[in-house]
């Protein structure tokens, strides 16, 4: 997570998510990657609706998220 994002912990993201309906979004290194999967089981699990942004691979989603995008 980018330390822009006001939370610290999963509880913290869950609660931030809960009251941001879709306005949370997470990066994967594509659809149907492992962490795509992670990201929708966490949104699942949580009750909470986050929006997945695919990437064409891994690299290009991280060097985003520590930039900040």
């Amino acid at each position: 997570m980018h330390p822009a994002v006001p939370a610290n912990n999963i509880a913290a993201l869950l609660a931030l998510a809960k009251a941001r309906p879709g306005e949370i979004t997470y990066a994967s290194g594509g659809t149907g990657a492992a962490t795509h999967l992670a990201g929708e089981l966490l949104a699942s699990m949580g009750g909470v609706k986050m929006t997945h942004v695919p990437y064409k691979g891994a690299n290009p989603a991280t060097l985003d998220i520590l930039g900040g995008a």
